[in-house]
């Protein structure tokens, strides 16, 4: 059983007229409120949508509910995949290597702050070791128990994006390459460690969202009953309720397209990010087109990963790795990699990409082929992150939410790289005109946007 408070925000409006009601649920499980009565409520989903979506392309309401869609799903929704020019491979022993190795090794996870250390009580929640593969393999096999070595590489797929995809493909295309590789000043070489692991697994219906995360909260139960001592009282705790709110950094449901869960180390800001997202939706999933490629793996590669382990990794039992560009060209992805260009098409459809701007020109590297791009991308992103931020503050919710969790999660111990992206934004905001006879709607989204951020 599950106790809930519910908080429901004023409409907000909708396409067509409709509106959507913006829902913050807390809940607590009896076990843990019987355990720590003076524990507060923790939310457990940002935000909630009122409706509940099933994509026609890749569900029929006559047949039983798919919880994950598969390679056929996604090239029907999503017909570009099937385009040469979007679809390469990692095929070198070197690049394969990489790519088991950045899979295999460890990631701690550990309880949130506010759960570390329980006054008055002896025992504490463990510090989780989990390999990424292993978690992957246990979503996939969980959510389609078909998609099995057998099952070939037509089935469900993990898809890694962001940063680690970035730096894998980018290092398999530079060890064929050495003089790109030698150059110390190509932006390629000056890029960071990634901290965070990005993985999206595509569901053919928003119903499949409550079982997604049921699964990862089974795998995180398992690892936490490995990890206590015989005997332990908080082996017997309120199951995946517990485990939610002890481990999930953060959770969010938004507008239900995509459910985002992240594990980790919230300290450190390595974490993985787990989003589950409903196939061929049509919500942009890429910030600029260099960084829009994503690795897929299906469970045979997560075995020959899982097989190998840490440190035993040759590449050998692992396959070519299938790389996608999601803006649908690999070469062009790769030759703007390669010259540091940030490339934004369709800047409005981005949502909160004023911080990814910010991020990008601040920390990675890349910048817009010239001062004029430079101004009209700032511009485009600092109105939306406005209206953004004034439609989120007229419905009762935090404007700079997003903004808030980003800077955090990326800068946990740099707070002078998190003061260089915050006056980047501010900067960008600052820039915008004020128009009180054309646009006084704009103006108070501007003023609450740069009242926002600097609070940050």
């Amino acid at each position: 059983m599950v106790d809930g408070a519910v908080a429901v925000h004023p409409a907000v409006p909708g396409d067509g007229g409709s509106s959507r009601w913006a829902v913050r649920v807390d809940r607590r499980s009896n076990e843990v409120l019987r355990r720590h009565p003076t524990r507060s409520l923790e939310p457990v989903t940002d935000r909630v949508s009122s409706q509940t979506d099933r994509n026609p392309l890749t569900h029929s309401s006559g047949e039983p509910l798919k919880l994950l869609a598969d390679a056929r799903d996604m090239e029907e929704a999503e017909p570009w995949r099937t385009r040469a020019e979007a679809r390469a491979s990692i095929n070198s022993s070197a690049g394969r290597r990489a790519v088991a190795e950045r899979l295999s090794k460890p990631v701690a996870v550990l309880p949130r702050s506010s759960w570390a250390v329980t006054p008055g009580v002896s025992h504490t929640y463990p510090q989780l070791s989990i390999s990424p593969a292993e978690l992957f393999r246990h979503i996939l096999c969980s959510l389609s128990p078909e998609a099995t070595a057998g099952a070939g590489e037509g089935g469900p797929t993990v898809e890694v994006f962001g940063s680690v995809a970035t730096k894998l493909f980018l290092e398999d295309l530079e060890s064929s390459e050495p003089a790109d590789k030698a150059d110390a000043n190509s932006p390629a070489s000056r890029r960071l460690e990634p901290t965070d692991l990005d993985a999206r697994f595509h569901v053919p219906s928003s119903e499949s969202f409550h079982r997604c995360r049921q699964v990862v909260e089974d795998f995180l139960q398992r690892k936490m009953a490995e990890a206590l001592p015989a005997g332990s009282p908080l082996g017997a705790g309120g199951g995946g309720a517990d485990v939610r709110m002890v481990y999930f950094q953060k959770q969010a449901l938004v507008d239900g397209s995509f459910s985002l869960l992240s594990i980790g180390d919230a300290a450190s800001g390595k974490n993985i990010d787990l989003e589950f997202c409903l196939a061929g939706s049509g919500h942009r999933r890429f910030f600029d087109d260099a960084n829009s490629l994503v690795l897929s793996l299906p469970v045979p590669a997560l075995d020959a990963v899982c097989a190998g382990g840490p440190g035993n990794v040759e590449g050998g039992g692992l396959g070519p790795v299938l790389v996608t560009a999601l803006c649908g060209s690999v070469p062009r992805a790769a030759a703007l990699l390669r010259s540091g260009e940030l490339c934004v098409a369709r800047p409005q459809d981005v949502t909160n990409g004023l911080t990814l701007y910010a991020h990008a020109v601040c920390h990675k590297g890349t910048l817009p082929p010239s001062p004029a791009e430079a101004a009209r991308l700032g511009a485009a992103l600092a109105g939306s992150f406005a209206r953004q931020c004034a439609a989120l503050q007229a419905a009762g919710q935090d404007p700079v939410r997003f903004a808030r969790s980003f800077l955090r999660s990326h800068y946990p111990s740099s707070p002078l790289r998190c003061l260089v992206t915050l006056v980047e934004m501010l900067t960008h905001l600052s820039s915008l005109p004020p128009t009180p006879l054309r646009d006084p709607r704009l103006d108070r989204a501007r003023e609450a946007a740069i009242r926002g951020a600097a609070e940050l």
